[in-house]
């Protein structure tokens, strides 16, 4: 298929990559420590890379809108996941992992490979279960042991419960870290469209404070 029109990413072979650039390219230029940002399922891959690797080069980690990505998608396809992602791994298995699969995207149709990836190993990826309240498994967030400052818009975002409550979950649930604070960015939607420099602020004086 026409990868430029997928969107083909894989949790389980470059979770890590979300921190290790930064922190080595912070490294060479003589800064001991740095703090690491995601957005959407890039706080997927920083909160794994953290919980996996304790980099004790990281004292901080910014998370912009983590996404609910089971509950998000629960809502989004009237075929039940379960299906999806074992047509997904019949097709990686018979090495079609290229091949999109329309109703598992978000805008654009996802790869084989990249929903397995994505949904086949719930422990790994369902780090932010807010759908579930605190009936969640939150034991990755949990694990994390450095500041964090986790964001949300008020608008269209990759949660399926009201953005107070999803941000209170995660200060709940990050039960290890000496900090976490909330910013919910007023009609900023999932990428903030509009609200780019309000967010930019609220995180580098929060950042810098």
């Amino acid at each position: 298929g026409d990868k430029s029109a997928c969107r083909e990413n894989s949790f389980a072979d470059d979770h890590h990559v979300a921190g290790q650039p930064r922190s080595v390219g912070k490294l060479r230029h003589g800064h001991p420590s740095v703090s690491l940002e995601g957005h959407s399922l890039g706080c997927l891959k920083v909160a794994h890379y953290l919980a996996e690797r304790r980099d004790p080069r990281a004292v901080g980690a910014v998370l912009i809108s983590p996404a609910d990505v089971f509950g998000v998608r629960s809502n989004r396809v009237e075929r039940p996941l379960e299906d999806i992602v074992a047509d997904a791994r019949r097709l990686v298995d018979s090495g079609e992992g290229t091949a999109l699969i329309p109703e598992a995207g978000y805008v654009v149709p996802l790869s084989a490979a990249t929903v397995v990836s994505l949904y086949g190993d719930p422990a790994k990826t369902d780090i932010f279960p807010f759908r579930l309240g605190d009936r969640g498994d939150y034991r990755v967030l949990a694990s994390l042991t450095i500041p964090l400052i986790v964001t949300l818009g008020t608008v269209r975002e990759a949660v399926t419960v009201p953005v107070e409550e999803a941000l209170a979950l995660a200060k709940a649930h990050a039960s290890s870290s000496p900090s976490v604070t909330t910013v919910a960015v007023d009609g900023g939607d999932h990428v903030y469209l509009g609200h780019e420099s309000e967010l930019a602020a609220a995180v580098a004086a929060l950042v810098e404070a």
